[in-house]
């Protein structure tokens, strides 16, 4: 009697020893996911956060590009007003040397101004 208890104690030992390997298993498995989704993690947020940087740059490139367009366009209407006021002048100069333009003599002036 006493050995079969001392035997089923054994048994009773082995198999929670036999639990717990494999307990220890589970958890070192759970632990190497684990530290992989950390990584893999890491690695998106690395990566994000360069998108972002790229994303900030173009647009910020694209802002400069049309802050210098819309100088640009503000120097050229400048340019035209400039011309169109040179015009004027050159037609009156005209006028008071010859007389009064012909309607074709003032096409053509606005044809070289333009």
């Amino acid at each position: 009697a006493k050995l079969a208890e001392l035997h089923e104690q054994l048994a009773r030992a082995v198999d929670e020893s036999v639990d717990s390997a494999a307990l220890r298993t589970q958890v070192l498995q759970l632990e190497a996911q684990i530290g992989s989704l950390q990584e893999r993690s890491a690695n998106n947020a690395r990566e994000l956060s360069a998108q972002l940087a790229s994303a900030r740059a173009e647009r910020d490139a694209e802002r400069r590009r049309a802050d210098a367009a819309s100088e640009s366009g503000s120097a050229m209407h400048g340019t035209v007003a400039q011309l169109q006021n040179d015009l004027a002048a050159a037609s009156a100069e005209l006028a008071v040397r010859r007389g009064q333009p012909s309607s074709s003599e003032h096409e053509v002036l606005r044809r070289r101004c333009t």
